[in-house]
């Protein structure tokens, strides 16, 4: 089982054993580093952007946001990571969230039975290929991966029934959402600050350690693979969850994933949020954004080089 970084740095502390401030051999490196083995990624956000810039200049994008954080030392770089877009399924992550709080202190929450039913239509471009039963009842638990791991709008609508609204609420607050709501078609959150949620969760600083990985392991099953997922080998774990929203009036599409790619001892969240109308194409841009990075990582993790300096074309 994969232990969030920072639950686990307490627990290592602790047994590493606390030196006294006033002893003289004290190690002033960060204790961390005896039980873990990373390299820091050098800057590429040059690369993004040189192939972003050629993107709108092609007249296939209309506007994106990009973000890149090394988990293992906190490096990140983003491109427009605050530009506003509608954050469309990603809200769903939140109530996710909620109900595993909950369970922390009450499992049972988890056991409740609810019927499923088409309570609005699924007007979407990605459709998972196995689909809930209507009519039929699920367990709250199986309820949450429908709508994680399906994006599945009628899961979210009976989950949210079911629940006081103060509960997602406070989740929104303290992951700093604002405004959240995925009914709402403006544009409403960032990048920067919708993909916190997976940072969050990688290093289980709200929801507890077992609820956490809990949350992980659901999103690890999403069924949505065309994007991020597609841009790196099929061995690497990825938890991710992805968004879209078509505004037919304008006839502009947005689509977004955002994910923690768990690249060997350097994972690492990505995060692209996009607009423009063409689907496939904007899904196409996705996968490769996630392809560059992978092999960027990879590239740098694998090389001998060690220079540190800034590298530019």
């Amino acid at each position: 089982m994969r232990i969030p970084m920072l639950a686990a740095a307490a627990a290592l502390l602790l047994l590493a054993g606390i030196q006294d401030v006033h002893c003289k051999e004290r190690s002033l490196t960060n204790p961390l580093l005896k039980y873990m083995s990373f390299k820091e990624i050098r800057p590429f956000k040059y690369k993004i952007e040189k192939y972003l810039t050629q993107k709108k200049a092609d007249g296939v994008l209309n506007e994106v946001a990009f973000y890149f954080r090394d988990l293992a030392d906190g490096n990140w770089v983003g491109i427009d990571e605050d530009k506003s877009f509608s954050g469309a399924s990603l809200h769903k992550v939140p109530l996710m969230i909620a109900y595993y709080k909950l369970a922390e202190k009450d499992p049972s929450i988890l056991k409740k039975e609810l019927k499923y039913d088409i309570l609005m239509p699924e007007v979407r471009d990605y459709v998972p290929a196995d689909m809930p039963v209507p009519g039929k009842y699920y367990t709250v638990d199986e309820l949450i991966r429908i709508m994680i791991q399906q994006s599945d709008n009628n899961a979210l609508i009976i989950l949210t029934n079911n629940i006081d609204a103060a509960y997602p609420a406070a989740v929104i607050r303290y992951l700093g959402l604002g405004h959240v709501d995925e009914n709402d078609n403006s544009d409403n959150v960032s990048l920067k600050n919708i993909i916190t949620m997976f940072r969050v969760l990688y290093n289980a600083s709200y929801l507890n350690v077992n609820m956490s990985e809990k949350a992980l392991r659901c999103l690890d099953g999403t069924c949505f693979d065309q994007g991020i997922v597609a841009g790196v080998p099929r061995t690497v774990t990825v938890a991710n969850k992805f968004g879209e929203r078509y505004y037919i009036s304008q006839g502009v599409r947005e689509l977004h994933e955002c994910a923690i790619v768990y690249y060997e001892k350097n994972p690492y969240l990505i995060g692209i949020m996009t607009r423009g109308k063409d689907y496939s194409k904007l899904l196409e841009i996705i996968s490769t954004l996630s392809k560059m990075v992978y092999d960027e990582v990879d590239s740098q993790y694998h090389s001998k080089d060690e220079f540190f300096g800034p590298v530019q074309p």
